[in-house]
């Protein structure tokens, strides 16, 4: 059945992704019905209190099930990449106030599908990472300006995970390199390259990055997926 942005959140529902709100209460969930003709839609919750807004969907034709997410909790709202996800296509930057359920959009930087995303909600600084052009690229949301970085070191391979430290005001990339080991590139805010770090099994697709900033360590999935590899920056 068709669904409408009025709908409630139901178990019938297929997540894409939840947003790594650390320190937040609250974060959004991006999501689509199954079987349903709809864009995705993003609600924002309170897991801990069991409470849900409002869902707010996404119509673009840009935004689909492969779209990527992040919350802002200064804001209250989801930041949403989205592509149709062919070669050397656009890219959308949705930013959905989970407050007043509004969707503002702007044209994004990079070119493919997006691999990637996080927020720092303390400057409302976004980093996205792009399957075509093997770029990352770094957006003022309030401006919705950005600029594009290449990354280095690997050669024509995309970036994958983004993931940031708002302690630091750092974003980390994973980038993969098929069979062979791949590294994890440290970037300040603007854009400017700290330090690449290598030897991470991370596969052809990357892997999930969690970070602990106050020790400035991390984790990722090993090869295999079976262990966590650690690494600090």
């Amino acid at each position: 059945p068709t669904r409408r942005s009025s709908d409630l959140f139901t178990k019938n529902d297929i997540i894409i992704s939840v947003a790594d709100a650390q320190g937040s209460p609250t974060t959004a969930v991006i999501y689509f019905n199954n079987g349903g003709s709809n864009g995705p839609f993003v609600i924002g919750t309170n897991v801990g209190a069991n409470t849900f807004g409002k869902p707010v969907a996404l119509k673009n034709a840009n935004f689909t099930q492969l779209s990527v997410m992040d919350y802002d909790s200064q804001t209250n709202q989801a930041v949403v990449g989205g592509s149709v996800g062919c070669f050397g296509c656009s890219t959308e930057i949705g930013l959905l106030d989970l407050t007043k359920g509004s969707v503002k959009e702007f044209e994004g930087l990079g070119a493919g599908a997006i691999n990637g995303i996080a927020v720092d909600s303390a400057t409302g600084i976004a980093c996205t990472t792009t399957q075509s052009d093997y770029n990352a690229e770094f957006y003022d949301l309030a401006k919705q300006t950005g600029i594009v970085v290449p990354l280095p070191n690997l050669g024509a391979y995309p970036g994958e995970t983004v993931a940031n430290d708002p302690q630091h005001k750092l974003f980390l990339i994973t980038h993969p390199e098929p069979f062979s080991d791949g590294e994890i590139h440290v970037y300040n805010e603007k854009g400017k390259l700290i330090k690449s770090l290598s030897g991470f099994a991370l596969g052809p697709g990357g892997a999930y990055i969690a970070l602990n900033p106050s020790k400035r360590t991390g984790f990722v999935l090993a090869a295999g997926l079976a262990s966590l590899q650690s690494f600090t920056y």
